[in-house]
């Protein structure tokens, strides 16, 4: 199972309990740091035949922003903001792994290269001179180019800020529970918010600990740091449930939770304000630009691609083969409302209308971005291919080794992608 995969857990039913001023709220399956998660709405099945929001007509262009957070951000949409270059892909720089530990992941913001490999992380300048390189524990890794740095577990079991300029811990954070992975760190405006899994059985133990959270901190700009470098920040609310099933994607000011048998959809403070329910199984989520989730679920009628609205309508349901139920990432959402999922030999784009577009086979698919103009760039054994529209699969880079991270564009034009030994950069020649 991949990172984000759903796990099967205890079914959740719904139960209605009376709050003190007299208002109606439901149970939830999550928890807070003072007892039960209640939702402060009405919690809903899932309705069919929903329609779809329309489009916000917001189309992303070159941006500085880059590619700085797995799966391009808290939507884990896997959009990136540049516009594919015109040109034949030549290569540009190469750069052997300090460490020499198999890259994980390829990030860049800003003026910044950020390589993460198992227990470590690398930072490099845009023409692939290194910068630093220093260890972290499992976790995803942000880069927060507006800062200057970015974060990461210390390897300490602490949140961590490095600066971008020469890789220093700027401060750390010690958040609610340890040894803990944490598989996403967003940060909006003043907000961080960390979503963390636990999932391992201890010696002699009879059971497996199991324990997902969601954590929401303010840190100010001009926040204070102790002797220690550590913060005092105030925690803004928290979601807990001991399981780790439970798949998050967030858009400003709505997080969105996919747990067994339930959805549920929390504000800016991460208080729970709708639920919906149906009988399925969450493998992996992804939300649009207005916050319509799309989830690939496991139900009693097998694997399936659900898209629903903000309001509990179900717009696309579309039957998958069950290899799709274990995806190289979540649903990836083209600009124009194409659907991609990838797993590690495979790619099938649903339109839509939720007919099937095509389905392509490539052996050893490590991961895929979908750019501004909807360009699909997907890693698959040692080389890069590009895919748009209902066009074949076309090779525009090769690599003389396996690729084994999702191919990135950075804020200078780049085309990124890391392997076992090194990471490769191509540029594209008019």
């Amino acid at each position: 199972m991949t990172r984000f995969s759903g796990m099967v857990g205890g079914l959740f039913l719904a139960a209605l309990v009376a709050s003190p001023g007299g208002c109606q709220v439901q149970e939830s399956p999550f928890q807070t740091m003072k007892g039960p998660a209640t939702v402060r709405g009405a919690v809903k099945p899932i309705l069919p035949n929903g329609t779809r929001p329309p489009q916000s007509g917001a189309v992303a262009g070159p941006s500085e922003a880059g590619y700085g957070q797995s799966y391009g951000g808290p939507a884990q949409s896997s959009r990136g903001a540049m516009r594919l270059p015109p040109g034949r892909w030549t290569p540009a720089w190469t750069r052997g792994l300090a460490r020499a530990r198999p890259a994980a992941e390829v990030l860049a913001a800003g003026d910044r290269i950020v390589v993460v490999a198992a227990g470590a992380w690398e930072l490099l300048k845009p023409n692939g001179d290194p910068v630093a390189d220093g260890r972290m524990g499992p976790a995803a890794l942000t880069i927060d180019p507006a800062r200057g740095v970015f974060y990461a577990d210390d390897g300490d079991g602490f949140l961590a800020a490095f600066t971008l300029g020469a890789g220093q811990r700027r401060w750390k954070l010690m958040t609610l529970f340890d040894g803990m992975i944490r598989f996403a760190i967003n940060r909006v405006g003043d907000e961080i918010t960390i979503i963390s899994v636990l999932d391992e059985k201890p010696p002699h133990a009879a059971d497996a600990l199991k324990r997902t959270t969601v954590e929401r901190y303010r840190v100010p700009a001009n926040v204070a740091v102790n002797e220690l470098g550590s913060l005092a920040v105030k925690r803004v609310g928290e979601l807990i449930r001991n399981e780790s099933d439970v798949t998050v994607a967030a858009v400003p000011g709505r997080t969105v939770l996919a747990t067994r048998g339930w959805i549920g959809v929390a504000d800016e403070h991460l208080a729970l304000v709708a639920g919906f329910r149906d009988e399925f199984r969450p493998a992996a989520m992804s939300l649009d630009e207005r916050g319509n989730a799309y989830l690939v679920v496991e139900t009693a009628e097998g694997a399936r691609l659900w898209g629903l609205n903000p309001d509990g309508g179900r717009f696309l349901d579309v039957a998958l083969s069950a290899d799709l139920l274990t995806l190289v990432a979540p649903p990836i959402l083209g600009y124009d409302q194409m659907v991609y999922l990838a797993e590690a030999n495979h790619v099938v784009a649903i339109d839509p209308h939720g007919q099937v577009a095509w389905d392509h086979k490539l052996e050893g698919i490590r991961g895929a971005t979908i750019t501004a103009d909807d360009n699909l760039l997907i890693t698959a054994g040692g080389k890069i291919y590009a895919v748009r529209g209902v066009e074949p699969p076309r090779e525009i880079a090769e690599l003389p080794e396996p690729g084994l991270t999702a191919p990135i564009l950075a804020p200078n034009g780049l085309l990124l992608v890391g392997a076992a030994r090194s990471v490769y950069a191509f540029r594209a020649v008019p």
